[in-house]
């Protein structure tokens, strides 16, 4: 694919008077001259199937920027800005980049007059528009800090962005301030510059299937034909021609992605010549591993770097397991994971597992609407900490935590609960838990808590604050039942003969008996 570079220039003066008529005052105009280039840049050639289209690419600049002085701005030494537009329009989806700089080495605004030597000069760093020095001038994004006009052979990229403008185009105001001074002579001073846009390089790209139809492939290609997997990972290198292949990249891709079972390795490899590798927007069950297939002796080990999330929106049972003596993933490296455009986590982590721990300290929940079982069944993992959790949209953390038999220390200090509605079966079972802290809780819009707290049959403290309220709750349902070692603030203790609903999930205190600790 060659490079294809159009190129359109529209020139306008930066004038400089300074003129007396009828008895006015002297008066200095300053008019810029601009050239515009527009360029659409080469994109890597690469294997079928062919690299991306060439993006679209139209822009326009304002025909001058005029800038006038009278004579006692002269002789006050005013400083004065005017703004030009430049306005862009691409459907290039990783955007584009605005340049500026002189049109050639000479950044001074000069008179045409030869008998006038006097100019008026680039400031030489950034500068505040209060501090210019007198007859300079520069630029700015903002009108307040300026800075030094380039030269033609060092132009500087002054915008860049990373995504297609709207169908309308995106403006960018570029001022153009000028310091005038007494002593300038009445005349016209002038300069051009060059403003250049031109797309950003778009990588070529392949994207996985949806997370389903990805696992039924795994299940019947590689699970049921394979014995002890132990390994999920990029290659570094394509397959060697020995072993059998599925491509796995979405109809939309641009390149295939290719996988398959390398014996040697015990590992399931994939590898692409794309640059840039996507997991589907619906990575549903993406690594779901069957529970037909367990007598092969699998113990995964998921290592996803080098696949970006950042499209997602459903990881909805993403890395569930379905049986209770099945223990496939042994540990997932989700070090690289991006989550901030998903919306649900229903089941992410629900099922059984050797896992031990998870490291989700890089996770953006601010999008996420449900995280119902998603951590249902992890019942090796002794510890979790979710204090970067963004919750404030969540709407149901039902089964959040249920069955983590495991689960001993545990902490939500920045849970934000205000949008949630379901809170059944939330930490019902987690067995070997002592205390929990629910201070950030507020539950004032929560609907359901059935069996929110059933069979934690070592819990003995419960600490919440005044914003836990059943107010809403219409389904309570054996609430704290068999919690046998639960005790209140004021030294209420379990009993069968306690009602098990909402009743008492309150602070415990004189005469108003309850499980709760402020």
């Amino acid at each position: 694919m060659s490079n294809k570079i159009h190129k359109k220039v529209f020139k306008n003066p930066i004038t400089s008077k300074v003129f007396t008529i009828l008895g006015f005052l002297p008066i200095l105009a300053l008019t810029a001259i601009f050239s515009m280039f527009t360029l659409f840049p080469q994109t890597k050639v690469s294997a079928a199937p062919s690299s991306p289209t060439n993006p679209s690419l139209s822009i326009t600049v304002d025909t001058a920027a005029n800038i006038h002085f009278n004579a006692t701005d002269l002789n006050n030494s005013a400083f004065k800005s005017q703004a030009f537009g430049v306005k862009v329009t691409t459907d290039c989806r990783t955007g584009y980049t605005i340049s500026l700089s002189d049109q050639d080495e000479d950044t001074n605004l000069k008179s045409a007059n030869p008998l006038n030597t006097t100019n008026i000069t680039s400031i030489t760093a950034d500068t505040a528009a209060t501090n210019f020095t007198a007859a300079t001038w520069g630029y700015s994004l903002d009108n307040t800090t300026f800075k030094p006009i380039a030269k033609k052979s060092a132009p500087v990229a002054i915008k860049t962005t990373s995504a297609p403008t709207s169908a309308t185009g995106e403006s960018t105001s570029i001022f153009l301030g000028v310091k005038s001074a007494a002593t300038l002579p009445t005349d016209t001073y002038s300069d051009i510059l060059e403003v250049s846009v031109v797309t950003n390089y778009v990588p070529n790209t392949a994207t996985f299937l949806d997370g389903n139809a990805f696992s039924t492939l795994i299940n019947t290609n590689i699970l049921a034909n394979t014995n002890n997997l132990r390994l999920f990972q990029k290659s570094p290198t394509p397959p060697a021609a020995v072993f059998a292949t599925a491509n796995v990249a979405s109809a939309d891709s641009e390149l295939p992605i290719y996988l398959w079972y390398d014996p040697a390795q015990n590992a399931m490899l994939w590898w692409t010549l794309a640059e840039h590798v996507y997991a589907n927007p619906d990575s549903t069950h993406m690594f779901y591993f069957s529970h037909l297939y367990q007598n092969r002796g699998h113990q995964i080990y998921l290592d996803l770097r080098g696949i970006d999330t950042s499209r997602v929106t459903s990881m909805h049972g993403m890395f569930f397991q379905d049986s209770t003596n099945l223990d496939y993933i042994t540990g997932i490296d989700l070090s690289e994971f991006n989550t901030s455009n998903v919306t649900t986590m229903y089941g992410m982590f629900d099922g059984p597992s050797n896992i031990s721990s998870l490291n989700l300290s890089t996770f953006d929940t601010s999008k996420v609407t449900d995280m119902s079982h998603m951590f249902r069944h992890k019942q090796n993992i002794a510890s979790l900490n979710l204090s970067n959790f963004d919750t404030s949209r969540v709407t149901s953390m039902e089964s959040m935590f249920r069955h983590m038999y495991g689960l001993t220390s545990f902490s939500l200090p920045s849970f934000n609960t205000s949008n949630v509605t379901d809170m059944a079966y939330m930490f019902e079972d987690v067995k070997n838990l002592v205390s929990l802290d629910l201070s950030s809780f507020n539950t004032a819009n929560v609907q359901n808590m059935e069996e929110m707290f059933a069979h934690t049959a070592t819990l003995q403290t419960i600490r919440v604050s005044n914003n836990f309220v059943t107010n809403s709750v219409t389904n309570s349902n054996n609430m704290f039942a068999y919690t046998f070692q639960l005790v209140g603030q004021n030294g209420t203790t379990y009993s069968n003969t306690n009602p098990s609903d909402k009743t008492y999930a309150r602070v415990d205190q004189p005469g108003i008996p309850g499980y709760f600790w402020l």
